[in-house]
């Protein structure tokens, strides 16, 4: 008897061997349906000791706080990704605009002073164009730089760019078949990047943002920089719809090496993450299939780590709404905790929606459960709004009163 149990645990170990090589990943998907919403339900999710699962974002129907451009006030520029660095200043990159300066360019970095009602901008010069990063080319249709993640690591500005078709080709803004990294060591004066070929190509993982985990990277949560990334185009079309958010991680002294970067790649079976080194193999870490007015939700955004509650918020939007997600880890799993629509009646200078959705870190609160977000509007408004635009944001944590 004692023999035969003997061998059924060795079989049970060898099994249990077996399945640790093979080492088997789970799918992650983002979790849709509304009763997972719920706290309870998020109360269940791979929780950090002492963090608390957002429940619910609420945003402000206009923007409320416009940072002033004395120069050229009503065509600063979009898109904003931006990185509170060590110097104390946040540092933004803005599309197609005269930024804080003269200089109109395709792409330009600035520095932001203060905070709101306080905040304005101050144009760093030189810091545009050409002198940002590379067209990798000029063939038709058309491309031109846009910026889509700005960090600080270590004193160092890193920039993920990518071209974007422009207005000179046939449908505008619909494709990024490339995009790199540039770095500056001197605060925004100069940039430098590898010049013989781009960092991603062939439209994988051409839309990169960084997670924003505080002044420098205060908070970071082990030595890599985690970049989130969408495939074929920084948002949907009606022809396109975005439904898939992956995620990559490098070391935060090798960024603009691609040789080191890695991406998600799955779960193992304790729920770890799966890393590969393989572009072609990485796995979304989250997926929305949901229509709003048929487009899809995934879009150049930002992810912000919040200390207070100690989770991750993803801002996403679509035309016709903006999206919330919260996570535990970076890699998720990620759950929809808030929808603002902006379908529900005609836009005016009170009610309107506007892209991306950028929630920086230095402007949180110290609970965690407000801030701001900055967005902006082109081709409405007499284009008013087509410059660095905010409006507060508030979050509903699980236990609060």
């Amino acid at each position: 008897m004692r023999q035969k149990i003997y061998h059924f645990c060795l079989m049970f170990l060898f099994a249990a061997g077996l399945l640790a090589c093979n080492d088997p990943v789970q799918p992650s998907r983002a979790y849709l349906p509304t009763e997972n919403n719920e706290p309870a339900a998020l109360e269940k999710a791979f929780r950090p000791a002492g963090s608390r699962p957002i429940i619910n974002v609420e945003v402000e129907d206009g923007n409320t706080f416009l940072v002033p451009q004395p120069k050229v006030p009503t065509w600063s520029g979009d898109l904003w990704p931006q990185a509170w660095a060590d110097d104390g200043y946040v540092y933004a990159a803005n599309g197609d605009g005269f930024g804080f300066g003269w200089v109109i360019a395709d792409m330009k970095v600035s520095r932001l002073v203060g905070a709101p009602p306080d905040l304005y901008g101050e144009p760093i010069p030189g810091a545009w164009g050409r002198r940002l990063g590379e067209i990798w080319s000029n063939e038709p249709p058309h491309y031109n730089r846009k910026p889509t993640g700005l960090i600080c690591v270590k004193g160092v500005l890193y920039l993920f760019y990518q071209n974007l078709k422009d207005t000179r080709s046939d449908d505008p803004f619909t494709e990024a078949p490339t995009a790199s990294v540039s770095w500056s060591d001197d605060h925004g004066s100069t940039w430098q990047w590898n010049p013989g070929a781009p960092l991603f190509a062939d439209y994988q993982f051409t839309t990169g943002f960084f997670l924003d985990d505080g002044q420098c990277r205060q908070y970071a949560r082990d030595e890599f920089v985690y970049v989130y990334g969408i495939d074929y185009n920084w948002r949907g079309t009606e022809d396109f719809r975005s439904t898939r958010l992956y995620l990559a991680r490098v070391p935060e002294d090798a960024i603009p090496d691609r040789d080191r970067w890695e991406f998600y790649a799955g779960r193992r079976l304790n729920g770890k993450p799966r890393w590969t080194a393989d572009l072609a193999a990485k796995r979304p870490v989250l997926i929305d299939n949901a229509d709003y007015h048929g487009y899809g939700g995934v879009s150049q955004g930002s992810v912000v780590f919040i200390p207070a509650l100690r989770r991750y918020l993803y801002a996403t939007w679509s035309w016709t709404a903006w999206i919330f997600w919260e996570a535990p880890e970076p890699w998720g799993p990620w759950t929809r905790v808030g929808v603002k629509s902006w379908g529900e009646r005609e836009w005016d200078a009170a009610y309107h929606g506007g892209y991306p959705t950028i929630v920086p870190s230095k402007f949180l609160a110290a609970d965690g459960l407000s801030g701001w977000i900055v967005s902006s509007i082109n081709t409405t408004f007499d284009n008013y709004f087509y410059r660095y635009c905010m409006r507060r944001i508030r979050l509903e944590a699980a236990g609060d009163e």
